[in-house]
C-alpha cells in the first residue's frame, strides 16, 4: 500500500464519518431510519429490533431481519441521502459474502 492508497482510504473514511454524523429525525421516512440505523450497527437483526422499539410495524406485525434485508436490497427504495444507500448496499453485500467491509 502506498501513500496514494492511504490518502484514498482516508478520504473514503472521512466521507463515511460525515454520513454517520447525519441525525435521525422524527419526520424521516421508515426507509431513511432503516438505512441510517444499518449504517451505524451493520446488522439487520439489530435494525429490526430498533424499528420495533420505536413502534414501527410492517402492516400489523413487527419487523424481522428479512424485512430489513428486503428493504435494503430493493432497488426501488428511495431515501433522502443517496450516498447512505450506496454505502449501506455495499456493506450489506459484503456481509452476505461473509466479509467485513473496510471502505
Amino acid at each position: 500500500m502506498d501513500i496514494e492508497d492511504i490518502n484514498t482510504k482516508i478520504k473514503e473514511l472521512n466521507k463515511y464519518k460525515k454520513l454517520l454524523e447525519i441525525e435521525m429525525y422524527v419526520d424521516d421516512t421508515k426507509e431513511d431510519i432503516i438505512f441510517k440505523a444499518y449504517l451505524r450497527v451493520e446488522s439487520v437483526t439489530r435494525v429490526a429490533k430498533f424499528m420495533n422499539e420505536l413502534g414501527y410495524r410492517l402492516g400489523n406485525r413487527k419487523y424481522i431481519a428479512n424485512d430489513i434485508s428486503d428493504i435494503i436490497t430493493n432497488k426501488d427504495t428511495v431515501i433522502e441521502f443517496k450516498e447512505i444507500k450506496l454505502i449501506v448496499c455495499k456493506i450489506f453485500k459484503s456481509h452476505k459474502r461473509g466479509k467485513r467491509v473496510f471502505l
